[in-house]
């Protein structure tokens, strides 16, 4: 806030420093508030990151009870996470259209059965997050633990059925918070034959 000219939009400050008067600032937290000028503008986030990561960063920052600090860093580390997944899914694609639709679990290494166990824990706290508490943020966080389980997994060659199994079953539990990429991302996967596949036409796991 200037002294003399009030709020300013934080696009407007360089430096600490009024950019009309050149006075130095005051810095506080406050609620964001339009006549305050520290409201950000979902736009802005899109068009520098995407909707997919706006809608992410929104539903991740905490319960919708409880007042949140808007981060930069944040919206960028939603935006890194997306991408990880994206590049999760379409570096696996060719081996998860083609691996078996259906498997037994209990033919699995211990390796694969610690990931099949993290997959089922991860769908049961999402579907309770989602249905009944509506606390998105520990839901993204149990998405995002898959993800690490399931990276490491890959990475040491694994069983295709189960990875096509999880890969599936992540895009779909992280579609309602990422509709747009996870659209693409099933597509990539080889569910591509016709609007009847489209993800928003599938069951929940």
């Amino acid at each position: 806030r200037c002294p003399e000219h009030g709020w300013l939009y934080p696009s407007e400050v360089k430096d600490g420093h009024c950019p009309h008067c050149g006075k130095e600032l005051e810095i506080s937290n406050f609620s964001m508030s339009k006549s305050k000028k520290n409201v950000v503008a979902p736009s802005e986030i899109i068009d520098a990151y995407g909707a997919d990561t706006e809608r992410l960063y929104t539903l991740f920052m905490g319960p919708p009870d409880r007042d949140i600090e808007w981060s930069e860093e944040g919206v960028r580390g939603a935006f890194r996470f997306v991408n990880r997944v994206w590049t999760l899914v379409v570096t696996n694609a060719e081996r998860v259209a083609a691996a078996p639709t259906e498997f037994d679990p209990t033919t699995l290494d211990e390796a694969g059965r610690s990931l099949w166990r993290r997959y089922q824990r991860t769908l049961k706290k999402v579907t309770q997050d989602i249905e009944g508490r509506f606390n998105f943020n520990t839901a993204v966080s149990a998405i995002m633990e898959l993800v690490n389980d399931t990276y490491r997994y890959v990475g040491d060659g694994g069983s295709d059925a189960l990875v096509r199994a999880v890969i599936e079953g992540l895009i779909l539990i992280l579609s309602p918070f990422t509709p747009f990429v996870c659209e693409e991302m099933w597509r990539r996967i080889g569910h591509t034959n016709g609007d009847d596949e489209a993800i928003l036409d599938q069951a929940w796991p």
